[in-house]
């Protein structure tokens, strides 16, 4: 699906590439600080592979994401993002060795910082590479 995504959808790829990228560095830093611990240690593939469609589909979605203020997106990315964090711990695809409520608030602040970077991409993406 991604390559489907990315071939009809030609700046997808760049900025997927982009933002999936930031998104993987935080999970890592996140790994790295005990924050989070997935299976093995390391970064999944399953991860590396949801933050590629999660910033694809942002590029799909930017003519609706504009039309919102960004304090609105940044609130409902810092949301989002800490609940599908809570997924994974309830589908035990990773594991949150600081306990729950510390887990949620450094997710919270971590993901209002990504919510804020992509956002950032996403306008220097879109005066770059256009709208295809």
């Amino acid at each position: 699906m991604l390559i489907a995504c990315w071939w009809i959808f030609r700046g997808s790829w760049r900025f997927a590439i982009i933002a999936g990228t930031a998104g993987l560095s935080m999970d890592a830093l996140l790994s790295y600080l005990g924050i989070y611990q997935f299976e093995g240690h390391v970064i999944p593939l399953w991860l590396i592979l949801l933050w590629l469609g999660f910033a694809s589909f942002v590029w799909l979605l930017r003519k609706v994401i504009q039309n919102y203020p960004p304090y609105v997106l940044v609130i409902i990315g810092s949301i989002g993002g800490t609940v599908s964090y809570w997924a994974g711990l309830r589908l035990e695809a990773v594991s949150w060795p600081m306990g729950i409520p510390v887990t949620v608030m450094i997710t919270l602040v971590g993901w209002l910082v990504y919510s804020s970077i992509l956002l950032v991409l996403l306008k220097l993406s879109v005066r770059r590479w256009g709208e295809d």
